[in-house]
């Protein structure tokens, strides 16, 4: 009986552990998008519109692996990780045009659609960002030398 009740215990805390990552996770998100998107608006009078973009796109990939990392998942920053972690970018770009060609398709208006088409991405760039960021033993971490060190 000890046994259920503690495979139980277990099961519901890493359901909150989970749950809590995946709200840091869209916290992040959120902190990295206001961030990129205020330093683009302060480029645009001093730079061309592109080079903006591009400059705080770059930008956006730096502040997102170092939220991820250590806000969402207490992780440290690490060369491997932090050189996978725009992967996820890609990932989510080609599955945010592919449901956006779908909604489009559905009758949507492009706008809305342009909208919505990021909320396939969150389940599966969260998935993607936990596997690149958080490895799955601590043995992994020894082999992988620490940014901040």
């Amino acid at each position: 009986m000890k046994s259920i009740e503690h495979s139980l215990t277990v099961t519901m805390l890493a359901r909150r552990i989970w749950h809590a990552e995946i709200a840091r996770y869209l916290i992040a998100g959120a902190i990295n998008t206001s961030l990129t998107y205020a330093a683009y608006l302060l480029l645009l009078p001093w730079i061309p519109y592109q080079a903006a973009y591009g400059l705080t796109y770059a930008l956006g990939l730096v502040i997102g692996y170092a939220l991820n990392a250590q806000l969402v998942f207490g992780q440290p920053l690490r060369w491997r990780s932090a050189l996978q972690f725009p992967a996820v970018s890609l990932v989510q770009y080609g599955l945010a045009a592919l449901s956006l060609e779908v909604l489009i398709a559905l009758g949507m208006s492009t706008g809305l659609a342009g909208l919505l088409s990021i909320v396939p991405t969150l389940p599966v760039t969260f998935v993607i960002s936990r596997w690149i960021i958080k490895p799955k033993s601590a043995s992994m971490l020894a082999l992988e030398p620490d940014l901040t060190a």
